[in-house]
């Protein structure tokens, strides 16, 4: 198996856990706080339940406009919410988890992605913190200010 690189991004969001978790579970509403053009289409459950599948296109190093074939693999309302997508035969995981602080949540991002092999697996690392990372986090305080209104 590929080696794998998983990373934390987190937010706090001033809104009660229900508003939040509604918000990231619908799908249809990540395009609005995506920092890279973002769409869904071919949506099989549109209460996106776990086993709900949906093909996302987005930017990727493969090009603009890119599709992923995704699955909710997990949907515990208020918890967790976790996005399983395929991408030319790898596996990308993206986990949401949910704290409530009094009238504010926590959210937090676990990205769980292969890494390249040979040199490039080697300085992935320092290149996702550098380039990749910014842009996750730039996303996360979108959605920040997307739900807080």
């Amino acid at each position: 198996m590929a080696k794998r690189l998983v990373e934390t991004f987190s937010v706090t969001i001033n809104k009660p856990v229900d508003e939040v978790f509604a918000a990231i579970a619908d799908v249809n509403n990540h395009a609005k706080w995506s920092p890279t053009p973002f769409r869904i289409a071919e949506v099989s459950d549109e209460t996106f339940a776990t086993g709900a599948k949906f093909a996302s296109f987005g930017n990727s190093r493969h090009g603009e406009d890119h599709r992923n074939d995704v699955q909710v693999t997990g949907n515990e309302a208020n918890s967790r919410f976790v996005l399983t997508s395929d991408d030319k035969g790898e596996t990308y995981i993206n986990e949401f988890r949910f704290t409530e602080i009094g009238n504010n949540t926590t959210v937090e991002k676990v990205i769980d992605m292969p890494k390249p092999g040979g040199p490039a697996g080697l300085a992935f690392p320092a290149i996702f913190k550098s380039a990749i990372a910014p842009r996750i986090q730039e996303g996360m305080d979108q959605m920040k200010a997307t739900i807080e209104g």
